[in-house]
C-alpha cells in the first residue's frame, strides 16, 4: 500500500472550545495529505459559528441532529476521499506532531488495513488518568477494546467491502 490521503472524521456536539484545540492539533501534524470532515450534532454553543469561520480548512462539515458519534461517523464516510479513515471526537488531540505520520507509516510498511497506537486519557488539568493500546490480541479483543479511535487508522478497503 502507498501513503495516501487521510480522511479525519470528527463528531462534535457542543464542544466549541475543545474543537479549536482539536483542529490545531490536526493542523500541526507533519503528515499533510489529509482532509477534515466534521459532523456536528446541532450544537448550540457557538460550534456552528466557529465552523463557519474556519470553513476554508475543512473539506466538509454539516450541523444537524444525529443518533450519536457512530451515526455521525457513518454519515461522514459518504464525504470521505481518503485511502485511510481516522475517527476522532471534537475533544481529541494528537499526542505529537508526528502521530498521524507514524500511524500511516506503520500501515504502509506492513500492508495493514487497520493500525492502532496508544492513547492517553487526561483529566481537565491535563494530567494522565489512564493509558491504553496494546499489541493486537484477538483473544483479548473478545472481552475488551484495546484500542481507541483517536489512535487508529482504518484502510478505505474495510468500508468498500
Amino acid at each position: 500500500m502507498q501513503r495516501g490521503l487521510v480522511s479525519i472524521i470528527i463528531a462534535t456536539h457542543n464542544v466549541r472550545e475543545l474543537l479549536e484545540k482539536c483542529l490545531r492539533s490536526i493542523s500541526e501534524q507533519s503528515y499533510t495529505a489529509r482532509e477534515i470532515i466534521i459532523m456536528d450534532a446541532a450544537s448550540s454553543d457557538g460550534t456552528v459559528e466557529f465552523l463557519t469561520s474556519v470553513d476554508r480548512d475543512i473539506h466538509f462539515w454539516e450541523s444537524q441532529g444525529d443518533k450519536g458519534s457512530y451515526d455521525a461517523w457513518n454519515k461522514a464516510l459518504l464525504h470521505a476521499n481518503g485511502e485511510w479513515i481516522c475517527f476522532i471526537g471534537g475533544d481529541d488531540v494528537y499526542a505529537s506532531a508526528t502521530s498521524l505520520e507514524q500511524l500511516v507509516d506503520a500501515g504502509t510498511a506492513t500492508n495493514a488495513v487497520f493500525v492502532s497506537g496508544r492513547a492517553i486519557l487526561e483529566d481537565d488539568a491535563g494530567r494522565p488518568i489512564m493509558e491504553w493500546g496494546d499489541a493486537w490480541n484477538w483473544r483479548r479483543l473478545r472481552t475488551s477494546q484495546d484500542f481507541c479511535h483517536v489512535g487508529a487508522l482504518h484502510h478505505r478497503s474495510l468500508f468498500d467491502k
